[in-house]
Order: C-alpha cells, then structure tokens, then sequence
C-alpha cells in the first residue's frame, strides 16, 4: 500500500494511505496525463531553438534530405607469390550512378606495398578495375556505406599468359 505524507494546519505530518478507490482514480488519470494532446509541445519552436530542423516537415509528407556520408575504400595487390603489386592502375567508378549524382570515376597507382586509397567517396556500389602490364585485369565489385571505411580483400594479379 503506499502513502503519502501531508501537513496539518498544525504542521504535524499525517500519513494517508491510498485504498482502493484512490488507486482506481490513479489508474484512470494516467490515460489522461499521457494524452499525446496534452504532451504536446510546438516542434516548430523547438526546432527554432536548437538550430535543427523543425519536426513539422516530415510530418507534413516532406522527406527531410537524407545525410549521406563520405567514405573511404582501401586495399593491397599482390602478385601470385605474394608479393606487393607496385605500380598497378587502380580505377574506382560508380556502378548504380543515377542522372543526379555527379561521380566521376577516379584512378591512382599502388605504391611500393601494393597499397591504394580512395577517400571521399560517396555511398553506394562501386566497381574497382586493376590493370598491371604482365597480368590479367582483374575487377572488384563493392558496396559502401555512409561514412564506412571499406577494406577490400587482398586482391591477387594473376600473371597474364605468354603471347608469341
């Protein structure tokens, strides 16, 4: 049973304990307070405040624009003995390019360890393209993710046959 404590008029405390009617009116005054049309609070103020946007758009049916994030893509080449790939063409290029995304397809070179690095690449598939004078082409087909820092499997250069 709980209770609670209240002040006479003579500033003794005198303990009221809650029966069963006074748990049946709380029970049916709750409903009442959490009443999300009483909770409510004004969105657009609160947006205005913090400097954020304001709750109200998507509640009207306009889609707040969705953060997507840069990310970077990395990884080594490796010939069929392990050792590192230097010098090879490493081209990354858009492979769900839409009319409104502006992705250019960008290139670089491994370095001495067979290493390369993109940064700033914008979310979604992606398509690598190794070329290596003396080996097969090989390509890499990925998915990155706002603001992921994707590491690519070691890729292995096969030696390319012999032409006479």
């Amino acid at each position: 049973m709980k209770e609670s404590c209240k002040k006479s008029r003579g500033g003794s405390v005198r303990r009221k304990g809650y029966g069963a009617g006074g748990l049946v009116w709380l029970s049916l005054s709750l409903p009442i307070c959490n009443s999300p049309t009483l909770a409510r609070q004004n969105p657009t103020t609160q947006g205005a405040e913090s400097g954020l946007p304001s709750a109200t758009r998507a509640s009207t049916g306009e889609q707040l624009p969705d953060l997507q994030l840069p990310g970077w893509i990395t990884g080594i080449l490796v010939d069929p003995s392990g050792v590192a790939a230097t010098g090879a063409t490493v081209r990354l290029s858009p492979t769900d390019q839409s009319l409104d995304q502006q992705t250019l397809d960008q290139q670089m070179l491994s370095d001495e360890d067979g290493r390369f690095s993109f940064s700033g690449v914008a979310p979604g598939s992606f398509r690598l393209t190794i070329a290596l004078p003396g080996f097969v082409t090989q390509t890499f087909d990925g998915k990155l993710r706002s603001g992921e820092n994707y590491v690519v499997p070691q890729i292995v250069l096969p030696i390319a046959p012999a032409t006479t």
